[in-house]
């Protein structure tokens, strides 16, 4: 053989090589016949569309932007397919909803044959008890020139198929079964709702007798449209009004102030209530001595089990497996600060704290107790090392220091005037952060409600109302001191309450707490997320007040409502149970 024989062969070789390379192979070598493309295309939404689907053995995990997401798949195959969208971007009121899916038929690796594609439009009802949100779609499929099909394939007129079904958002998204058939018009039923499918279809050898897509959107975080629904009804499930063991003390009017529930904790099989008031002006100011109520999960009844000589009981921690509540304001002399600890079934009042006219918070690192306090002098933290017996105080330069928090094995407090200081031997420093991202400067920022979710401080930025008492502008997450993000809600949503329970963050929103022309209509909403991205809507109800606090007790959630001094409600202190509705 000649050396430019030899160089022909070389050649054609690499040449076979560098098709093989390039050549686009979605499935693995041998498996290109038959190939169905279903890109999901949203022109007008900015955010990321993360697409998983799964047929036979073969399976798609992706992120991208409008049609970047590809699922290739063997015909004949059944294909599951999951869309999150995250669509906090989106405007519902001005929605139109244009969402684009195309089917891309190839014959074989080299032919292109067909592409289908549809359009939906939103209108304005939801399925929910006789009402019903329609979506429909037109569907037309672009022509395709004739030499590119092949002699021996007939001209393409058109392929054309309409959709319509009833939708049922109560389930914070949609699922389809779209079955192709040439000639045939089918009905299938999914989820609460039904669907209609008529279709026609030319180009009968070109398509297989049957392709299945399930399509499920699950929203991300979950800001449905979802119009008002019957009051206190969620998923068929019965609101339980359990109570208000308030009332005795604090009758209607100015003084039911006082019975807003400042927190919920269950613990041993009860579920404790704060309540009260340290405020020195009115409603209801320096409501103390405060009862220390609990709901007995077991026995269906309240329980009065202690009082306590401070104005209000604001928050429950439970530290090395014993409950303490922190002393708000005492009822006595100001030179020594309260709190207060369960022990073997009885309450202990503790009164070691020096100079403490306020005990905000209390939590216990690396073996060491620490208090936030407002003292005469102003912020300070006290640290013990022996249970609270005996304190070393740290002033602060700011009025008061609220909240105590870990992150990342390491102590900070968050103080009136905006201010974050951090913990080492020789005491507390401030550190210059932001923890409250994307927001515009308010009044005395302060974390408020931190909880520990997996490696991540999740918690509620609030600023002081009035004198000890908060209201929310936004909820947050930080990884470390440094990094911190803004979770996105919609305007008028305000968080109140965080639990984590189990692997989900679950956050109690209420939606426009605020009176508007003197009246109430707020929607108290439980959001759950299993990674802080994506979140779910398990219930929603209207009030005639807010929820201030909430619980979950296995499946099972106890909101205790709550009111504003400017517009107090005859409901606050109403302990309410949702039952069941987590056993899914």
């Amino acid at each position: 053989m000649t050396k430019l024989m030899w160089s022909l062969v070389i050649l054609l070789i690499l040449s076979l090589c560098i098709i093989f390379f390039l050549k686009e192979k979605p499935l693995p070598v041998g498996l290109e016949k038959n190939i169905y493309y279903l890109n999901k295309d949203w022109p007008a939404m900015q955010s990321p569309v993360q697409i998983d689907a799964q047929a036979g053995p073969y399976f798609y995990s992706g992120l991208g932007n409008c049609a970047d997401g590809k699922l290739s798949f063997f015909a004949d195959e059944r294909v599951e397919a999951t869309l999150k969208i995250d669509l906090r971007t989106v405007d519902f009121n001005n929605l139109e909803w244009p969402k684009k899916v195309i089917l891309q038929v190839y014959e074989d690796p080299w032919i292109f044959i067909d592409a289908l594609e549809s359009k939906y439009i939103q209108t304005v009802k939801v399925s929910w008890r006789g009402k019903t949100e329609s979506y429909s779609a037109q569907t037309s499929i672009k022509k395709i020139p004739p030499n590119s099909l092949g002699k021996n394939n007939p001209p393409v007129e058109n392929i054309a198929y309409s959709l319509e079904f009833d939708l049922d958002l109560s389930n914070h998204g949609f699922r389809n079964d779209w079955h192709f058939r040439e000639f045939i018009k089918e009905k299938t039923s999914f989820l609460h709702g039904r669907q209609e499918v008529s279709r026609e279809m030319w180009l009968k050898q070109l398509l297989p007798d049957k392709i299945h897509l399930r399509i499920h959107a699950t929203f991300s975080p979950v800001y449905n449209p979802i119009p008002d629904r019957e009051h206190n009804v969620i998923a068929g499930k019965n609101i339980e009004i359990l109570g208000n063991p308030f009332k005795g003390k604090y009758r209607d009017g100015s003084n039911s102030y006082a019975r807003n529930v400042w927190d919920m904790q269950v613990f041993n099989g009860r579920i404790y209530l704060g309540h009260g008031n340290s405020n020195n002006m009115g409603p209801a100011p320096n409501a103390g001595p405060v009862d220390i109520w609990y709901w007995d999960i077991d026995d269906n009844r309240f329980v009065k089990e202690f009082v306590v000589d401070d104005e209000q009981i604001d928050h429950f921690r439970i530290i090395d497996g014993q409950l303490i509540t922190p002393g708000h304001d005492p009822k006595e002399a100001w030179d020594l600060g309260n709190f207060y600890i369960l022990e073997e079934g009885q309450w202990k009042k503790i009164r070691t704290i020096p100079d403490a006219i306020h005990n905000y918070d209390m939590l216990k690192f690396r073996e060491q107790l620490f208090a936030a306090l407002g003292t005469t002098n102003g912020a300070a933290i006290a640290m013990s090392d022996d249970n609270g017996k005996t304190w070393n105080i740290f002033d602060l330069p700011k009025r008061r220091a609220f909240t105590l928090f870990p992150l990342n094995n390491k102590l900070y407090t968050s103080t009136f005037g905006n201010a974050v200081f951090e913990y080492n031997k020789e005491g507390f420093h401030q550190v210059l952060v932001n923890l409250f991202p994307d927001v515009t400067a308010v009044k005395n920022m302060l974390v408020v409600r931190p909880v520990r979710f997996k490696d991540t401080l999740v918690y509620i930025g609030a600023n002081n109302s009035i004198d000890h008492q908060w209201m929310p502008f936004g909820l947050f997450k930080a990884t470390s001191i440094e990094r911190s993000n803004n979770i996105q809600l919609p305007e008028g949503d305000a968080p109140y309450d965080i639990v984590v329970n189990g692997s989900y963050c679950y956050v109690l929103i209420n939606s426009a707490p605020e009176p508007a022309d003197g009246k109430y209509k707020n929607w108290v909403k439980v959001l759950r997320s299993e990674d802080l991205v994506t979140w779910q809507e398990i219930v929603r109800f209207e009030a005639n007040t807010f929820a201030r606090s909430f619980e979950i007790s296995e499946e099972d959630i106890y909101f205790g409502m709550g009111s504003s001094a400017a517009q107090i409600s005859p409901e606050t202190g109403n302990i309410l149970r949702i039952s069941g509705v987590l056993q899914n």
